[in-house]
């Protein structure tokens, strides 16, 4: 069978050792290789290795010589990258530890590798399986997993993993209902039971979430006696199979749950892809291994069929299917970035370290490649360089100090492995979407029956294995731990995160001058106070024209004061409440408006006086021609209500503590609303009598159309006030003021459109009107 991921390792290593060889980096030394195939057998690494191993002082020897000591040792060839297998590695290590032939693993995990006095030349760029159960036992933690129960393999993988993830459980407090060793090879034993009894151990645990360190072989069988049972838990893997293309593919995978896991880092290698597609250029092939490739599935007439014939090996080692022929672009797909962008980094740490030891600059290097296998080694565990973006380094253990990318398996007709966060060695964990993984659970903070809570966590009965579990404390509420842990409720004026340990004071809240609203609001407000101020200049230059006498006449400069008041009194609605501004906003608004409207009642009267011919009305309404009687009684009226409200039930600067949770709202409050009530129904009442002289009025032979103007300044305050009331009773909050300022805007808007701006357009620009023979 032709292994396409063999295959691809190779490539991206001799691609790798071309570019360094292009680059200035080694500038007179040309990089060789080597590639043998141990087929996984620990016998044939073995005699691969040494053959790698022949002594290069000695041309007699073919193979490593039986020596006493290996100090000056000088081998041919002076680094071995690989192998894939933690136990293949583990062998070959052992020799290689003999002369300290650098060894750099791209995928052998077992944290067995890590001890220095058993394996000392080795160095890999993947993260050791220790990191890995830290990682997974945080991640429990982080998506607040109830209990999570494990599962592993009887070999160095999956018992170190488990073990590894227990001890991290505990230490981090998660609940472990069940431990479960399984045979390494149990995928071989068709009609053993131990899925189903796999699945019945899962069923009856309190675990709802399981943690699988085996082969994808083993996990397979899971899976599928899960669908089965109909069971459905979240399921964090390992990264022998998080990105198990055969897993992926099992009928029904979408019903077990979620399935979230670790991988390393997933990055492309540069430029690979391209060096794939040149190799398919030449016809026949350069390559070896291309030859043997297209010999195996010639290429397709068609785009193949998707017909299980036969298959090729993935970065699992697993089988996958594919048709008779394929076509060129098949070797592309096949590209898994995680696993060869390793073999890239090891091979770039060599090239590093090799620039070091031979003294390199740009042009030559001072050293040849006369020199003992050990110093090579000792140059590699200080190389730090940085590679597309990627920081290389070894720690004291040979482990690369890169993190793992967290694969969630986004399942929509297909699955998807995408990277949803990222895992730092420091212990950091990052999601990108945390709640689309999150467990709605509780946490049990104790895994071994343990006396105590954590500050922030209170004790309650479970019916869990675990004993008893630690609830975090809810917003608002307490506790500093202990063995009588109890969640107390903060103080009013306090307030507190979920899982506190104690009360911090509540933010005061109010409209502030820099809020985007109270900008725009100011904005418009200063507007309308200049345009104000201009429509008076204006009036005041053509004050004896017939069109500022048909707007009121002097009764225009009691409005334009009024207007200005109303304008101002916008700013009493901002800012951190006071007493005074709490006294004066809804009076200095509500007579302000009421003396403008009367001024406005007025004038109308005047009009319909004037153009009112029946003897009978005009002489009733003669009794009311008397503008200034008319302003006074009118605005008296509202000064009185005003009084009558801040006598009654003044308002004040009040701290509401209740509406909000987290903050406290600095408001101005009304002890009671029907002298409010009184004052804002005042004014509608006046609002409306302006609206029934004026809408009767709208057909009187009147050339500045007052009474049209007016009925529309009337509706648009109507219909303000009318949304706004609503509001006003039902939404609480600290832009409410702003509110309440708005719709104060908007009426005094209304009434500086409709009745003066129209009179400027005249005055400025249809002059024509403006003169008693157009009256006449």
């Amino acid at each position: 069978r032709f292994d396409v991921y063999a295959f691809l390792q190779s490539q991206v290593m001799i691609h790798t050792i071309e570019m360094i060889n292009n680059s200035p980096l080694l500038p007179n030394v040309t990089l060789g290789y080597e590639i043998y195939d141990t087929c996984a057998d620990s016998t044939m690494a073995i005699k691969t290795v040494m053959r790698l191993m022949d002594d290069k002082s000695d041309s007699a020897e073919s193979c490593i010589p039986l020596k006493c000591s290996y100090t000056n040792y000088n081998s041919t060839v002076k680094a071995v990258i690989g192998e894939s297998h933690s136990e293949i590695s583990v062998v070959i290590a052992r020799l290689l530890s003999i002369p300290l032939i650098p060894q750099i693993s791209y995928e052998s995990t077992s944290e067995i590798l890590s001890q220095k006095l058993r394996f000392p030349s080795f160095l890999r760029t993947v993260p050791s399986d220790t990191h890995q159960s830290k990682a997974i036992a945080k991640l429990a933690l982080h998506l607040n997993l109830i209990s999570v129960g494990a599962i592993g393999s009887d070999d160095e993988y999956g018992k170190y993993g488990v073990e590894g993830f227990l001890d991290h459980a505990q230490e981090l407090g998660l609940c472990v209902p069940f431990k479960h060793i399984v045979p390494a090879y149990m995928f071989r034993n068709e009609s053993s039971n131990h899925q189903k009894k796999i699945v019945e151990i899962i069923m009856n645990s309190s675990a709802e979430a399981i943690v699988l360190f085996t082969k994808p072989e083993n996990v397979e069988g899971i899976i599928q006696e899960a669908i089965k049972h109909n069971l459905t838990k979240t399921w964090i893997a390992s990264d022998s199979w998080v990105t198990s293309a055969k897993i992926a593919q099992i009928k029904g995978i979408e019903t077990v749950g979620k399935i979230i896991g670790f991988t390393y880092r997933r990055k492309t290698v540069p430029r690979f892809k391209n060096y794939i597609r040149n190799l398919f250029a030449n016809d026949p092939p350069d390559n070896s291994f291309l030859r043997q490739y297209k010999d195996c599935y010639p290429p397709c007439s068609k785009k193949p069929e998707p017909n299980i014939q036969n298959s090729l090996s993935n970065t699992n080692n697993e089988t996958v299917n594919v048709s008779e022929c394929t076509d060129d672009n098949f070797l592309i797909q096949m590209i898994d970035t995680d696993i060869f962008f390793g073999v890239y980094l090891a091979v770039n740490a060599v090239a590093q370290a090799l620039g070091k030891l031979l003294i390199c600059d740009s042009t030559k290097c001072e050293r040849d490649f006369n020199f003992p296998s050990w110093e090579l080694l000792k140059e590699l565990k200080k190389v730090n360089f940085s590679v597309d973006n990627t920081e290389v380094s070894f720690d004291e253990n040979g482990d690369f100090k890169l993190g793992y990318d967290i694969i969630g398996w986004q399942i929509d007709g297909a699955v998807n492995f995408t990277t949803i966060g990222e895992y730092h060695i420091s212990g950091q964990i990052i999601l990108y979407n945390k709640m689309a993984w999150t467990s709605e659970n509780i946490l049990i903070t104790d895994a071994n029956c343990s006396k105590k809570c954590n500050p922030g966590y209170e004790w309650k009965e479970t019916n869990l294995k675990c004993c008893k579990a630690c609830i975090p404390c809810k917003i608002g509420s307490v506790s500093a731990g202990g063995s009588q842990a109890e969640c107390k409720q903060c103080d009013k004026m306090e307030q507190s995160t979920a899982g506190s340990e104690k009360c911090v004071p509540k933010n005061m809240e109010y409209l502030k001058w820099d809020d985007s609203f109270v900008i725009v609001l100011v904005f418009f407000d200063v507007v309308g106070f200049i345009t104000t101020l201009i429509a008076a200049v204006i009036f005041t230059v053509y004050f004896n024209t017939p069109v500022v006498k048909s707007a009121g006449g002097y009764l225009c400069y009691i409005m334009f004061a009024s207007l200005l008041v109303s304008f101002g009194s916008i700013f009493a609605f901002i800012a951190k409440p006071t007493t005074t501004s709490c006294l004066i906003s809804y009076p200095l608004f509500a007579i302000s408006f009421a003396l403008c409207v009367s001024c406005i009642l007025a004038n109308l009267i005047q009009i319909f006086v004037g153009f009112t011919f029946e003897k009978s009305r005009n002489e009733k309404l003669q009794r009311f021609n008397n503008p200034l009687f008319v302003v006074i009684v009118c605005t008296g009226l509202q000064v009185f209500f005003c009084t009558l409200c801040l006598v009654v039930s003044p308002p004040y600067i009040y701290n509401n503590l209740d509406t909000f949770q987290n903050y406290i709202l600095i408001e101005c409050k009304l002890e009671s609303m029907i002298t409010v009530w009184a004052v804002i129904g005042y004014m509608a009442l006046l609002a409306t009598v302006c609206f029934i002289f004026a809408f009767k009025g709208r057909h009187l032979p009147d050339l500045y159309k007052n009474a049209k103007y007016i009925s529309l300044s009337m509706l648009i305050y109507f219909v303000v006030w009318a949304i706004f009331i609503p509001v006003r009773l039902t939404v609480h909050g600290m832009y409410i003021p702003a509110g309440e300022g708005f719709a104060s805007l908007l009426s005094s808007y209304s009434i500086l459109c409709c009745h003066f701006c129209p009179k400027c357009y005249i005055i400025l620009f249809n002059k024509e009107l403006n003169n008693e023979k157009a009256i006449v």
